[in-house]
């Protein structure tokens, strides 16, 4: 497979002369690796790897996707955080033909930045939290944000959700990057406003 994607890879670049690299391309939601096979991506001159973790509580679930190079910039983390409740990505990329990187992602270097957002996670409901509590936000989760839609989650099953958290900005605008979490269908992800904001 590698080898055909390869020469079609060649063939294209020869005829239009733009960059064209061989990649991994593989999914795993629940787990830190993933048998891959090579595709072709068409304009690009690297390859990528999006790392991270969904958190219910006390359990966390790894999940990894290898593929082309994303819209996403390099080293950047993709954060909806709160107390029980965390979907983190990282994304790491490299140059060459299927280079992509293993499962990686940086030791938390989060500290509170003094925003405070509404907090909650409810499962078998989309209308919205019954109960809410605060939760203090960390590192550059300045967005305070509410969700409600059908996922599946890392173990397979279905649940109708909804949460309110703090999330960044990248976080917010690529929720699709946070591979443990099948989103079926988004009734509502919008930006709240903050309890508290700002670092005093």
């Amino acid at each position: 497979m590698k080898n055909i994607a390869a020469l079609v890879c060649m063939g294209f670049a020869l005829i239009i002369s733009v960059n064209c690299s061989i990649c991994q391309s593989c999914t795993n939601r629940n787990g830190k690796t993933c048998t891959s096979e090579s595709v072709q991506c068409e304009g690009a001159s690297g390859c990528s790897t999006i790392a991270g973790f969904v958190r219910y509580g006390n359990k966390s679930f790894p999940f990894i996707h290898k593929g082309c190079p994303t819209d996403v910039l390099c080293g950047e983390w993709l954060c909806v955080t709160s107390d029980l409740f965390d979907c983190q990505s990282f994304i790491q990329c490299c140059s060459g033909d299927d280079c992509n990187p293993e499962y990686y992602i940086p030791e938390d270097r989060e500290k509170a930045n003094g925003y405070i957002c509404s907090y909650c996670y409810e499962e078998e409901n989309v209308g919205g939290c019954k109960q809410e509590t605060q939760v203090a936000c960390r590192g550059n989760d300045t967005l305070c944000v509410e969700y409600r839609g059908i996922i599946r989650k890392p173990d397979g099953t279905k649940h109708g959700t909804s949460f309110k958290s703090c999330a960044n900005t990248l976080g917010f605008q690529n929720f699709n990057a946070f591979y443990g979490i099948q989103e079926i269908r988004r009734i509502k992800f919008d930006l709240i406003p903050p309890i508290a904001g700002g670092t005093k």
